[in-house]
């Protein structure tokens, strides 16, 4: 049996109201109750969900719904971006824990149950009477992923989508960055020198280590990526959602961050729906991942879900809205990307780069690579920003 709706508190809407102005957004226009909900899947299964719907004068029709599904809890903090702001603000918000996690049955196996799970998801909330006919869906990062998952099979009343610093093709994520990059790994950049797990990565042979670190600890499915290192393996067909890009055809909100490890698939995404000629918009920033998550695109979303549910006519962005680094502005463009003029550098004797070929007996450079102590990196795509270029 559900829970009762609870009224937001003073305190909650304090935090709200701070967290607002701190990312400059648009007023409040209502408070919000929330409920925990169950949803049933076909095997069983219930996922914990929180519902949360706007408290309207009567007559006032909410803004839209919603969808989030998410693998990180449904706290306070997490809540604010992906529920809180929105509900605020006049639209009904369905917040799922994903299944394994935080409150939901069965067991996490990233990526794997995301496809099937939400269609469940939709078919129980056309079947409640807070539903009102359509939805859009939102989320970063993994939460991003599951609606390229979810997009797979796009059902007609899904209306949009604001996706933002996701992969659709999770094992060319896992592949690329599972343990080339420290900070991919949940809290580890939050640890102040060396952890348990940073001198894991380190020992060789690696799996072996991995194996000692992980034998009371539930990460099964690790060992699982390490044992399929082929892309082409069947075992990765089911969280390689290029299919997804081929079926949508609602808009499509994407935001990424110069910085973020999934730069590239975002563009890729951009690419193949404008191809196609999907309602795609585009937004890139100076932004690491987390940064790109939603903190500084919060506006855009309220305008982009305003829209393409509540029908206001009022969000009019670039197709493609891009931050210059060097220029340090953000420049609004037709299209990504934009057309340019092919440049050669060619590497000088003295270390350097510049326009002109060497002469064929200028002094070779070489270097000496120890991969126990690698080259220095100046940045690049991170999910921290203190050590983004």
């Amino acid at each position: 049996m559900a829970e009762e709706p609870t009224p937001r508190g003073f305190l909650s809407a304090g935090l709200d109201y701070l967290g607002s102005r701190f990312l400059n957004l648009p007023p409040e226009k209502c408070g919000y109750t929330t409920q925990a909900v169950r949803v049933p899947m076909r095997d069983g299964v219930e996922l914990a969900a929180d519902l949360y719907l706007p408290q309207l004068p009567e007559g006032q029709d909410a803004a839209g719904l919603i969808m989030v599904q998410c693998c990180y809890g449904r706290d306070a903090g997490i809540a604010f971006v992906n529920a809180r702001v929105f509900a605020a603000r006049g639209f009904k918000v369905l917040f799922v824990s994903t299944r394994g996690t935080y409150g939901s049955g069965g067991e996490f196996w990233p990526g794997r149950a995301e496809q099937s799970d939400s269609q469940d998801i939709v078919v129980w909330m056309r079947q409640q009477p807070w539903y009102p006919g359509t939805f859009a869906t939102a989320g970063a990062s993994y939460l991003g992923y599951s609606q390229w998952a979810f997009l797979r099979d796009p059902p007609e009343d899904c209306v949009a989508a604001a996706i933002m610093v996701a992969p659709h093709d999770q094992a060319r994520d896992e592949k690329k960055s599972i343990l080339s990059n420290a900070s991919h790994i949940p809290g580890l950049r939050f640890l102040g020198g060396r952890s348990p797990l940073t001198e894991t990565i380190a020992s060789l042979p690696l799996y072996s280590s991995l194996e000692k670190y992980f034998s009371e600890r539930k990460a099964p499915w690790l060992f699982d990526y390490l044992d399929h290192p082929n892309l082409d393996d069947e075992y990765w067909t089911a969280v390689r959602h290029h299919d997804s890009l081929e079926r949508v055809n609602i808009p499509i909100l994407l935001i990424s961050g110069w910085y973020d490890p999934f730069f590239t698939q975002s563009m890729a995404q951009y690419k193949r729906l404008h191809e196609r000629g999907v309602d795609v918009k585009l937004i890139v920033g100076p932004w690491t991942h987390t940064q790109a998550s939603g903190l500084y695109s919060m506006r855009e979303l309220l305008e982009f879900f305003s829209e393409h549910l509540a029908k206001s006519g009022k969000y009019s962005t670039a197709p493609a809205h891009i931050y210059v680094t060097g220029a340090e502005e953000w420049t609004p463009m037709p299209s990504w990307p934009p057309a340019t003029t092919p440049q050669t550098f060619y590497l000088q004797p003295n270390g350097t780069l510049g326009p002109d070929q060497p002469a064929e007996d200028a002094r070779s450079l070489s270097f000496v690579f120890d991969p126990l102590s690698p080259t220095p990196a100046l940045g690049g795509p991170n999910d921290d920003w203190r050590e983004s270029g």
